[in-house]
């Protein structure tokens, strides 16, 4: 040990001593305040010290400024919508096409929609889907209403309408249109039965065997 490090903790018992309460000189120890460690040949640790609590407060901002960062470039959660985005206040979930449900077609269709002023749809366009299903999300689309603004600039919602064929022995209150905020709508359909039945044609249906009455 060097005598810079002996002489350094000499004084700082000393004058710990005369400032420090009691209670505060029975845990106080030198070897929290130096790094033993970091004892370097032709030198004391003291300056080492300084080094490493600049470093610890270095590190420290550095995470600091990397978590502020995380959470503002985080996505929002599911049920948030972002400052720009506009809020539903109407949603409508369109019907399962009986076409494609006897058929078990099922898919996602996405429908762009352009916004007026009071929230109503203005324009829109399929962006994803076809045949009878991107159709019955437009329907569907045309009815949705979001929150009005003052603001003079264009504003876009792209909705999501998802159609899946379920069992036939699925519960119906399972078969319930499912909401998923802020723009996404589950529609779920069985694929109904069928029943066979024998087409006759009326001309060769059997006529009665009983003779017709004659007029007298």
């Amino acid at each position: 040990m060097c005598s810079c490090w002996r002489r350094g903790i000499l004084e700082t018992r000393s004058k710990t001593s005369r400032t420090m309460p009691t209670s505060a000189r029975l845990i106080y120890k030198p070897s929290l305040f130096f790094d033993k460690k970091a004892l370097v040949r032709g030198g004391c640790a003291g300056s080492r010290s300084e080094n490493i609590g600049v470093q610890m407060m270095r590190s420290y901002l550095f995470v600091s400024l990397l978590s502020l960062v995380l959470v503002l470039l985080s996505p929002t959660f599911p049920g948030q919508t972002g400052q720009d985005e506009p809020s539903p206040v109407q949603a409508v979930a369109p019907a399962y096409p009986r076409i494609a449900a006897t058929a078990g077609a099922s898919g996602t269709v996405v429908v762009e929609v352009q916004l007026n002023a009071d929230g109503t749809v203005s324009e829109l366009r399929t962006v994803e889907g076809v045949g009878g299903l991107a159709a019955a999300g437009e329907d569907a689309a045309r009815q949705w209403k979001f929150v009005s603004t003052s603001e003079q600039k264009k504003r876009s919602v792209r909705l999501t309408f998802v159609f899946n064929i379920m069992p036939r022995d699925t519960p119906k209150h399972q078969l319930l249109p499912m909401f998923l905020p802020p723009y996404r709508v589950e529609v779920r359909a069985t694929v109904p039965e069928l029943i066979d039945s024998v087409n006759r044609d009326p001309s060769t249906t059997k006529r009665s065997s009983r003779a017709p009455k004659k007029r007298p």
